[in-house]
């Protein structure tokens, strides 16, 4: 009786190593490798991580894509985030601190319509997400930014006299006009390649929304957020888009605007002249701050599509 007891626990013993070794199994033959993008792998769990990080900082509905929309977006961000990586694990000691992550973090869930912390988890656990990664993705976004501008900051151009001026338009006229806007930043090898892009991207645009294509399509570092600047002021923008914003309906999109290194498609979410007492040195220092980040922001794509110029990018 006693070795009959012995041989069910031994049986029971087999069954129960053979089920989990089959589930283990299983979950290693689903999460294959996708892409891989010079020493780093998108395996098609991060992919299904992807598209719900997405979804949750662009309220996107995840219902209205299809599936291969879906893929290609989720896919095309995560490559853009590979190619970065690349640069930053080569990059010894560099530390973001962590007062300005949270600052970060604080902003992202005011654009989302939260008011606290704990109210962004518990919306990141609602989309099945972990925290700590979601902070992870934060991260490698300002180790970006702080690589980005410990080589290119010293190569930019301020024009004061240019400022001085729109300072005194925005006096004369005792207000400002604002935009809310978003962004596609479109590059080409060449012309026609950009020109192709172009006609794509507009197709997209009537498929499946502005912010959704802007996440497959821009070149922007905005792109990860579905394109959005937010609102800004005109004192912020430079002549030639600002033209194009201000003949723009609201709810629709510029003509591309030809710029250095590629085309940019604004789209004019909503308008609005502020009446306000314009303090000159505050003021000053806004445009300043908006002249600095647009060009960090051109030095930015042109370096990462040198760099994944020179990465070799594998689909599995």
């Amino acid at each position: 009786m006693r070795y009959k007891i012995n041989y069910l626990k031994v049986f029971f013993f087999i069954i129960f190593f053979s089920f989990n070794y089959i589930k283990n199994l299983n979950a290693e033959i689903s999460n294959y490798i996708v892409v891989m993008v010079g020493n780093e792998m998108i395996t098609s769990y991060d992919l299904e991580q992807e598209k719900l990080y997405l979804s949750l900082i662009n309220q996107i509905n995840i219902n209205s894509l299809n599936k291969k929309q879906l893929d290609d977006m989720a896919k095309d961000s995560l490559i853009r985030e590979k190619v970065k990586l690349n640069v930053i694990n080569k990059q010894k000691n560099l530390v973001i601190d962590d007062d300005f992550i949270s600052i970060n973090i604080k902003q992202i869930y005011k654009k989302l319509g939260l008011n606290s912390l704990d109210e962004l988890k518990y919306l990141i656990n609602k989309y099945n997400l972990n925290y700590e990664e979601f902070v992870n993705k934060i991260t490698i976004e300002l180790k970006w930014n702080q690589i980005i501008y410990s080589l290119f900051s010293n190569k930019i151009q301020i024009d004061k006299d240019k400022i001085d001026k729109k300072i005194k338009l925005i006096l004369n006229e005792n207000e400002e006009e604002e935009f809310l806007i978003s962004e596609i930043f479109l590059i080409g090898k060449n012309k026609k390649e950009l020109n192709d892009k172009i006609i794509k991207v507009q197709e997209s645009i009537l498929e499946i929304g502005f912010n959704n294509t802007a996440i497959k399509y821009s070149s922007s570092d905005t792109s990860k957020n579905g394109g959005e600047l937010g609102w800004v002021g005109e004192s912020q923008i430079s002549e030639k888009i600002l033209g194009q914003i201000k003949i723009t309906n609201t709810g629709n999109i510029t003509k591309p605007i030809e710029l250095s290194g590629g085309n940019l498609i604004i789209q004019v979410k909503n308008k609005r002249s502020i009446k306000k007492k314009i303090d000159i040195k505050q003021k000053f220092d806004e445009i300043v701050k908006a002249e600095q980040n647009n060009q960090l922001n051109n030095f930015s794509i042109y370096y990462f599509q040198k760099i994944k110029n020179n990465i070799v990018i594998r689909n599995n």
